[in-house]
Protein backbone atom coordinates (compact mmCIF):
# COMPACT_ATOMS: atom_id res chain seq x y z
CA UNK A 1 0.00 0.00 0.00
CA UNK A 2 1.39 3.67 -1.45
CA UNK A 3 0.15 5.91 1.40
CA UNK A 4 -1.10 9.51 -0.16
CA UNK A 5 -3.41 10.91 2.31
CA UNK A 6 -3.69 10.39 6.52
CA UNK A 7 -7.26 11.21 7.35
CA UNK A 8 -7.60 12.20 11.23
CA UNK A 9 -10.90 12.43 13.44
CA UNK A 10 -10.23 15.83 15.53
CA UNK A 11 -11.56 15.04 18.84
CA UNK A 12 -10.09 12.08 21.02
CA UNK A 13 -7.70 11.28 18.01
CA UNK A 14 -5.54 14.45 17.17
CA UNK A 15 -6.85 16.21 20.18
CA UNK A 16 -7.61 15.56 23.99
CA UNK A 17 -10.75 17.05 24.40
CA UNK A 18 -12.52 14.60 26.92
CA UNK A 19 -12.68 16.30 29.31
CA UNK A 20 -13.75 19.60 27.76
CA UNK A 21 -16.52 18.39 26.26
CA UNK A 22 -17.77 16.09 29.37
CA UNK A 23 -18.25 19.51 31.62
CA UNK A 24 -19.81 20.95 28.32
CA UNK A 25 -22.11 18.14 28.04
CA UNK A 26 -23.20 17.96 31.49
CA UNK A 27 -24.12 21.71 31.87
CA UNK A 28 -26.15 21.58 28.46
CA UNK A 29 -27.97 18.79 30.08
CA UNK A 30 -28.95 20.85 33.22
CA UNK A 31 -29.43 23.46 30.71
CA UNK A 32 -32.14 21.44 29.12
CA UNK A 33 -33.63 20.37 32.60
CA UNK A 34 -31.79 17.29 33.18
CA UNK A 35 -30.93 18.57 36.96
CA UNK A 36 -29.55 15.34 38.45
CA UNK A 37 -27.11 14.64 35.59
CA UNK A 38 -23.98 12.81 36.28
CA UNK A 39 -20.63 12.74 34.40
CA UNK A 40 -21.74 9.46 33.38
CA UNK A 41 -24.65 10.56 30.83
CA UNK A 42 -22.51 13.26 30.31
CA UNK A 43 -19.81 10.95 28.65
CA UNK A 44 -22.65 9.04 27.26
CA UNK A 45 -22.95 12.12 24.75
CA UNK A 46 -19.21 11.99 23.68
CA UNK A 47 -19.01 11.69 20.49
CA UNK A 48 -22.11 13.09 18.72
CA UNK A 49 -22.10 16.42 17.19
CA UNK A 50 -24.16 19.30 18.44
CA UNK A 51 -27.22 18.55 16.49
CA UNK A 52 -27.10 14.65 17.23
CA UNK A 53 -27.28 16.15 20.75
CA UNK A 54 -29.48 18.68 20.48
CA UNK A 55 -32.13 16.23 19.08
CA UNK A 56 -31.36 14.09 21.71
CA UNK A 57 -32.83 16.47 24.26
CA UNK A 58 -35.33 16.96 22.07
CA UNK A 59 -35.11 20.31 20.62
CA UNK A 60 -36.70 21.09 17.24
CA UNK A 61 -34.66 21.77 13.64
CA UNK A 62 -35.82 25.08 13.80
CA UNK A 63 -33.98 26.34 17.08
CA UNK A 64 -30.76 23.97 15.83
CA UNK A 65 -28.89 27.14 14.26
CA UNK A 66 -29.09 28.81 17.30
CA UNK A 67 -28.38 27.03 20.09
CA UNK A 68 -25.10 25.74 18.04
CA UNK A 69 -23.94 29.12 18.28
CA UNK A 70 -23.97 29.33 21.64
CA UNK A 71 -22.69 25.97 22.17
CA UNK A 72 -19.72 26.73 19.87
CA UNK A 73 -18.73 29.97 21.66
CA UNK A 74 -19.14 28.42 25.18
CA UNK A 75 -16.64 25.66 24.05
CA UNK A 76 -14.16 28.34 22.08
CA UNK A 77 -14.56 30.86 25.05
CA UNK A 78 -14.25 28.57 28.14
CA UNK A 79 -13.83 24.88 27.68
CA UNK A 80 -11.42 24.34 24.77
CA UNK A 81 -9.03 27.08 26.75
CA UNK A 82 -9.40 25.30 29.94
CA UNK A 83 -9.25 21.44 28.85
CA UNK A 84 -8.09 21.36 25.48
CA UNK A 85 -4.80 20.21 23.94
CA UNK A 86 -2.97 17.96 21.51
CA UNK A 87 -2.15 14.64 22.20
CA UNK A 88 1.49 14.19 23.06
CA UNK A 89 3.80 13.78 19.90
CA UNK A 90 0.60 14.55 17.70
CA UNK A 91 1.94 17.58 16.21
CA UNK A 92 5.47 15.97 15.27
CA UNK A 93 3.96 13.27 13.69
CA UNK A 94 2.24 15.85 11.17
CA UNK A 95 4.70 17.46 10.63
CA UNK A 96 6.51 14.10 9.38
CA UNK A 97 3.64 12.99 7.04
CA UNK A 98 3.88 16.37 5.69
CA UNK A 99 7.97 16.33 5.26
CA UNK A 100 6.97 13.03 3.41
CA UNK A 101 4.40 14.23 1.11
CA UNK A 102 1.58 12.62 2.57
CA UNK A 103 -1.36 14.80 2.20
CA UNK A 104 -3.64 15.67 5.52
CA UNK A 105 -6.89 15.90 6.15
CA UNK A 106 -9.63 15.92 8.95
CA UNK A 107 -12.88 14.41 9.04
CA UNK A 108 -15.15 15.56 12.24
CA UNK A 109 -18.33 15.61 13.58
CA UNK A 110 -17.72 19.11 15.36
CA UNK A 111 -18.86 22.16 13.71
CA UNK A 112 -16.96 24.08 12.04
CA UNK A 113 -16.28 26.92 14.24
CA UNK A 114 -14.48 25.23 16.83
CA UNK A 115 -12.66 22.40 14.39
CA UNK A 116 -11.08 26.16 13.32
CA UNK A 117 -10.98 27.74 15.86
CA UNK A 118 -8.92 24.23 17.60
CA UNK A 119 -6.44 23.90 14.72
CA UNK A 120 -5.78 27.03 15.61
CA UNK A 121 -5.65 27.24 18.93
CA UNK A 122 -3.19 24.05 18.70
CA UNK A 123 -1.50 25.13 15.65
CA UNK A 124 -1.92 22.69 13.96
CA UNK A 125 -3.95 24.67 11.44
CA UNK A 126 -0.43 25.02 9.08
CA UNK A 127 -0.21 21.37 8.79
CA UNK A 128 -3.93 20.08 7.75
CA UNK A 129 -4.83 20.06 3.72
CA UNK A 130 -8.55 19.89 3.94
CA UNK A 131 -11.48 19.65 6.81
CA UNK A 132 -14.67 18.52 6.59
CA UNK A 133 -16.74 18.93 9.60
CA UNK A 134 -20.47 19.01 10.50
CA UNK A 135 -22.02 22.04 8.63
CA UNK A 136 -25.07 20.92 7.69
CA UNK A 137 -24.23 20.06 4.10
CA UNK A 138 -23.22 16.68 4.55
CA UNK A 139 -24.26 13.52 6.45
CA UNK A 140 -22.36 12.75 9.30
CA UNK A 141 -20.12 10.06 11.01
CA UNK A 142 -20.99 7.12 11.04
CA UNK A 143 -21.93 7.57 7.23
CA UNK A 144 -18.83 7.41 5.29
CA UNK A 145 -19.57 11.14 3.41
CA UNK A 146 -17.48 13.46 5.28
CA UNK A 147 -14.74 10.89 5.01
CA UNK A 148 -15.55 10.62 0.91
CA UNK A 149 -15.30 14.42 0.83
CA UNK A 150 -12.09 14.78 2.55
CA UNK A 151 -10.77 12.23 0.06
CA UNK A 152 -11.96 13.96 -2.77
CA UNK A 153 -10.43 17.28 -1.70
CA UNK A 154 -7.15 15.75 -1.50
CA UNK A 155 -7.39 14.24 -4.91
CA UNK A 156 -6.17 10.87 -3.36
CA UNK A 157 -8.29 7.35 -3.59
CA UNK A 158 -9.77 5.24 -0.61
CA UNK A 159 -7.05 2.48 -1.42
CA UNK A 160 -4.36 5.10 -1.32
CA UNK A 161 -5.38 6.54 2.39
CA UNK A 162 -5.82 5.69 5.89
CA UNK A 163 -8.74 7.23 8.01
CA UNK A 164 -7.27 7.57 12.35
CA UNK A 165 -10.21 7.41 15.05
CA UNK A 166 -11.35 6.69 18.63
CA UNK A 167 -14.88 5.64 18.49
CA UNK A 168 -16.94 2.80 16.82
CA UNK A 169 -18.63 5.43 14.94
CA UNK A 170 -15.33 5.98 12.94
CA UNK A 171 -14.76 2.27 12.18
CA UNK A 172 -18.39 2.19 10.73
CA UNK A 173 -17.49 5.52 8.36
CA UNK A 174 -14.08 4.18 7.57
CA UNK A 175 -15.70 0.96 6.41
CA UNK A 176 -18.47 2.09 4.63
CA UNK A 177 -16.20 4.97 2.65
CA UNK A 178 -13.64 2.28 1.57
CA UNK A 179 -10.85 2.95 3.54
CA UNK A 180 -8.31 0.95 6.13
CA UNK A 181 -9.78 2.25 9.39
CA UNK A 182 -6.82 2.80 12.25
CA UNK A 183 -8.28 3.43 15.89
CA UNK A 184 -6.55 4.91 18.73
CA UNK A 185 -6.98 3.89 22.32
CA UNK A 186 -6.15 6.80 24.12
CA UNK A 187 -9.24 9.06 23.33
CA UNK A 188 -11.10 7.50 26.37
CA UNK A 189 -14.43 7.66 24.20
CA UNK A 190 -14.77 4.77 22.29
CA UNK A 191 -16.19 1.93 23.78
CA UNK A 192 -13.09 -0.73 23.42
CA UNK A 193 -15.64 -4.11 23.12
CA UNK A 194 -17.66 -2.83 20.24
CA UNK A 195 -14.68 -1.36 18.58
CA UNK A 196 -13.10 -4.50 18.24
CA UNK A 197 -16.36 -6.49 17.44
CA UNK A 198 -16.36 -3.85 14.31
CA UNK A 199 -12.45 -4.75 12.96
CA UNK A 200 -10.52 -2.13 12.80
CA UNK A 201 -7.46 -2.67 10.33
CA UNK A 202 -5.79 -1.19 13.30
CA UNK A 203 -5.31 -0.48 16.48
CA UNK A 204 -2.74 2.30 18.05
CA UNK A 205 -2.31 3.38 21.62
CA UNK A 206 -2.28 7.17 20.13
CA UNK A 207 -2.55 8.75 16.46
CA UNK A 208 0.96 9.73 17.00
CA UNK A 209 1.88 5.96 16.61
CA UNK A 210 0.85 5.83 13.20
CA UNK A 211 4.57 7.04 12.08
CA UNK A 212 5.46 4.18 14.75
CA UNK A 213 3.33 1.26 12.85
CA UNK A 214 2.82 1.95 9.69
CA UNK A 215 5.84 1.69 6.55
CA UNK A 216 6.60 4.78 5.53
CA UNK A 217 10.25 4.29 5.33
CA UNK A 218 10.27 4.36 2.36
CA UNK A 219 8.21 8.14 2.02
CA UNK A 220 9.81 9.26 5.97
Amino acid sequence: MHVEAVVFDLDGTLLDSREAFIHQNLDILKEFGHLEATLNDAVELLGMSPTQILSKMGVSESQHKRYIAKIDASYIDHYMKKYTKPFPGIIQCLEKLKKAGIAIGVATNTTREILEQSLRWTGMDSLVDATVCADGTIKEKPEPDMIIEVLKKLDVSAENAIYVGDTELDVVAAKNAGISSFITVSGGIGKLDVIMALKPDALLPTAAWLCRTVNFAHQL
